[in-house]
């Protein structure tokens, strides 16, 4: 994600456009993601496009992982980096969240929108572009990249939808997923189990070990070999999920602190700054962002 990022900055320096990621979105043409397109043009509502789109998006993007969940106002399609450690750039954001309403237009008329839209980065200056494309409310800061849905908007009919060509396309997608070059990347798979397990105290590398079917020993060794540490790797995730609740305002630095695995606050602050170089309520407020 790191090379993405520095890519999407190499194309702002040259393009000196500030909403390149917008107008590249709005540029891609419907059938440019070929199978994955053509499959939530057949399916039978947006809801059910997002949710193939988010299965098949490997074949588009081994890099990000989307999801379509259920949340209290209705649905949404979130998106991560593959690496839980790894938090997506903006231009990435708004990138992938337009390219989706650009689809869901297609799909189901011009008209449709979201119900908001919520990205991890602070609020620009001049945020008219990105209400021009995404018509909806916006919510920066969030802990989370998605589009918020309510259940009307998910469940939008797909016009012209062919049952009998998302079959026939459903089989090719699920070939082409099982073509994909396996993925045994042991440092993602460590990181992976080190996020699932940090709300049930901290992780220690026996309890990784025995999630990953391996031995203490083995783990370390392999870490080794790749040039990495299980404290640096449990470092990563307990920043990156430290950055996302704090950008949660509901949340206090103690339930945090307690979330990650910390004796108290002064523990917790005391990492955040070896991490990041601010404190917690410094990173809070703005400041590291």
């Amino acid at each position: 994600m790191a090379h993405a990022d520095a890519l999407w900055r190499a194309a702002y320096a040259r393009s000196a456009d500030p909403q390149l990621a917008l107008h590249a979105a709005e540029a891609l043409p419907f059938g440019a993601y070929k199978v994955v397109d053509f499959l939530a043009a057949h399916s039978p509502t947006i809801g059910e496009a997002f949710r193939r789109i988010a299965a098949y998006f490997p074949i588009i993007d081994a890099r990000a992982v989307l999801d379509a969940v259920p949340i209290a106002e209705g649905f949404a399609l979130e998106m991560r980096a593959r690496d839980p450690g790894v938090e997506l750039p903006a231009p990435a954001q708004e990138y992938t969240l337009a390219a989706m309403v650009t689809r869901a237009r297609v799909c189901a008329g011009a008209t449709w929108a979201p119900d908001a839209v919520e990205v991890t980065f602070p609020a620009p200056r001049d945020s008219s572009e990105l209400g021009r494309v995404f018509r909806c409310e916006l919510r920066f800061g969030r802990s989370t990249p998605r589009l918020v849905c309510s259940r009307t908007t998910w469940d939008a009919p797909v016009t012209d939808a062919d049952p009998a060509l998302l079959a026939v396309l459903e089989d090719h997608a699920q070939r082409l997923l099982r073509e994909l070059p396996p993925s045994d990347d042991f440092v993602s798979r460590v990181r992976g189990a080190i996020s699932q397990q940090l709300g049930a105290g901290e992780p220690s590398t026996a309890r990784i070990a025995r999630s990953l079917g391996t031995s203490e020993r083995t783990l370390q060794r392999r870490l080794s070999e790749t040039g990495h540490t299980f404290a640096n790797l449990l470092d990563e995730a307990r920043a990156a999920t430290a950055k996302a609740h704090l950008r949660d305002p509901a949340m206090s630095l103690s339930s945090i602190a307690f979330l990650l695995g910390f004796a108290d606050q002064s523990a917790f602050t005391r990492a955040f700054r070896r991490w990041t170089g601010d404190t917690p309520s410094a990173f809070r407020n703005g400041i590291g962002r």
